[in-house]
């Protein structure tokens, strides 16, 4: 998923015309770039704020394509790796997969949320896995009490929430931070060609 910066310029572009030494495609995706930037700063702190203590790989998954005089935009996407993650977490739906380990309260989880060592297995010393109580999942059972708890469960098809308001997050941004840029940049510009600036 990604969403373009983009304004629009005819209404910003319209009383620079009078300066003719100005230019102008310069200053549109000058003003863009800065945007995005900001927009990039901005969703990486909504990804802090919305998700369970996100890695910082996947903060720093977002990035931007620069607009140019001949590609009048500026491209907020995400690393390819993180991009089915993010999407289930913006659009919300249901994760093609089976039998995949959603970790119980019970779970000893990582500093950012995860599994530890799930690559190498979900199953660790003095766990099994077994279908208790219709429960299929990993379990575990305590020496000295022999009871059992569930560490995590095995869904397919598991559900996401949307809870990551990226098109929000950059829309919002944009409307706010795109005619400060322009207008600044455009004066550095004017100054520049050698106009007064007031």
């Amino acid at each position: 998923m990604e969403i373009k910066v983009q304004h629009n310029i005819k209404k910003f572009t319209a009383n620079l015309n009078k300066f003719k030494r100005v230019d102008i495609p310069k200053v549109n995706y000058a003003a863009m770039n800065e945007t995005a930037k900001k927009v990039v700063h901005m969703e990486k702190l909504g990804m802090k704020k919305h998700f369970d203590r996100p890695r910082p790989t996947t903060v720093k998954s977002v990035f931007f394509i620069p607009a140019k005089r001949n590609k009048m935009f500026a491209r907020i996407t995400f690393r390819h790796w993180a991009q089915e993650f993010i999407h289930r977490n913006i659009v919300g739906g249901v994760r093609a997969v089976t039998n995949t380990a959603v970790p119980t309260v019970n779970a000893r989880l990582n500093q950012f949320g995860n599994i530890p060592g799930r690559r190498t297995g979900v199953v660790k010393r003095n766990q099994f896995i077994a279908t208790i109580n219709n429960i299929y999942g990993v379990w575990e059972r305590n020496k000295r009490t022999n009871a059992l708890k569930i560490i995590h469960r095995f869904e397919t098809n598991p559900v996401y929430e949307s809870i990551y308001p990226f098109y929000r997050i950059a829309k919002k941004t944009t409307n706010t931070f795109f005619p400060r840029n322009y207008n600044r940049i455009a004066k550095y510009y004017i100054k520049k060609a050698g106009y007064r600036v007031r």
